[in-house]
């Protein structure tokens, strides 16, 4: 990780990284979870005269976990007598009815909801003990409303950069936020990151976990942002810009798995049509705009398309299991890898006076008449009065 650039004259810029949240979920304002996983398990301990005992235990999360049951017994304390059948757990919940007898060790799915563990040593003189474990996701919490819930994403970004001239410094820190300090992350994802999946069958059960996010496959980067606040000073103090960004609210992948839901089939990745500057605002100390910029893109793949420079690579993701008495169960999903042309097809500055108002305009507009070589033919600059310069 770049951490300083040393110059010959004797300045040097140092960065510092932070990791990487988000507050959205595709084109959808949705509350993420947040991804820490918190221990859980629930524990019934039996003497072998004690019938039957029961616990309630709730699973939470937003996900299916993969619960492990442990259950241990011992000898009874009178090894020659004839005991009653033999000890058993039940768990009982939304997934329906759950039973095991005597020790083993087993891998159980459970849905998010509230269980009920019991334990019946049927008197039977053997010590008996079950313990259930899990990890589930934890959710977040906002601390001023859920709509300012964020949630960490692997990765890091820019949170700072010192500049040093070799005689004066400058900060520039990095507000990842809609709206500004404080506010809810400007991270957005096309669905939730998963690290883990669960499937369970007839024939077969499974827990998969994984250090990168098994979801949304494909290209690109898995957190994007909507706004981006430059901060001259540690609070602005000495002027700020802020940066809107094309993302998943704009250029949505297609073909999108259910969120959470195995298998990950991939989609077609628009990523690259994402992370383009579509406005920056430079404001004052206090806050008033001084100039806005925004632009607008075209991308030759949509409406008419641009059969010389467009190439689409047409595919199908699949998934197979393997079940039961050699059944197989295969799941399919089309997607596309598209290459195209995409360029700035319009660029408007508007320049006000200290108070923000008093707005003075200049429009460019680029043409580009020959897809052969992909250069701007043509550019065309009206000033304010409407008059081309």
């Amino acid at each position: 990780m770049l951490n300083r650039i040393t110059y010959p004259t004797g300045g040097y810029s140092h960065f510092h990284w932070e990791g990487h949240d988000y507050g959205f979920i595709g084109t959808s304002s949705s509350v993420p979870t947040s991804l820490e996983l918190v221990d859980k398990s629930v524990n019934l301990t039996l003497t072998g005269f004690d019938g039957t005992v029961s616990r309630s235990f709730t699973v939470g999360g937003t996900q299916t976990v993969s619960a492990s049951l442990n259950i241990s017994t011992s000898a009874p304390i009178c090894p020659t007598c004839v005991f009653p059948p033999s000890p058993y757990t039940e768990i009982t919940g939304p997934d329906g009815f759950w039973r095991k007898e005597w020790s083993s060790v087993s891998s159980i799915s459970l849905e998010p909801g509230n269980y009920t563990l019991k334990v019946n040593d049927q008197f039977s003189g053997y010590s008996y003990s079950a313990t259930l474990s899990w990890d589930e996701e934890a959710v977040g919490t906002a601390s001023s409303g859920a709509s300012d819930v964020s949630a960490l994403a692997g990765g890091v970004r820019i949170a700072r950069i010192e500049h040093f001239d070799g005689t004066t410094s400058r900060d520039i820190y990095y507000e990842y936020s809609e709206g500004g300090l404080g506010a809810r992350s400007s991270g957005i994802v096309g669905a939730e990151p998963r690290y883990n999946f669960q499937f369970s069958g007839s024939g077969c059960s499974y827990h998969s976990r994984s250090a990168i996010s098994k979801q949304p496959l494909g290209a690109g980067p898995v957190v994007g942002y909507k706004e981006v606040w430059e901060l001259f000073g540690v609070n602005g103090q000495f002027g700020r810009v802020r940066h809107a960004f094309t993302g998943h609210h704009t250029d949505p992948d297609q073909n999108m798995p259910s969120t959470g839901t195995w298998p990950f089939n991939r989609p077609t990745s628009q990523a690259w049509k994402r992370g383009l500057e579509l406005e920056s605002d430079v404001k004052s100390a206090a806050g008033v705009t001084q100039q806005r910029v925004t632009r607008a893109y075209t991308h030759r793949d949509e409406g008419t398309e641009e059969p010389l420079t467009t190439t689409r690579i047409r595919g199908i993701s699949m998934n197979w299991l393997t079940g039961a008495y050699g059944s197989t169960a295969a799941f399919a999903s089309p997607f596309q890898v598209i290459s195209a042309w995409s360029y700035l097809d319009t660029e408007t500055t508007t320049v006000f006076d200290t108070s923000g108002s008093g707005g003075v305009s200049t429009t460019r507009s680029w043409t580009y008449g020959n897809p052969q070589h992909a250069q701007p033919t043509s550019v065309e600059t009206i000033a304010s009065d409407g008059v081309m310069q």
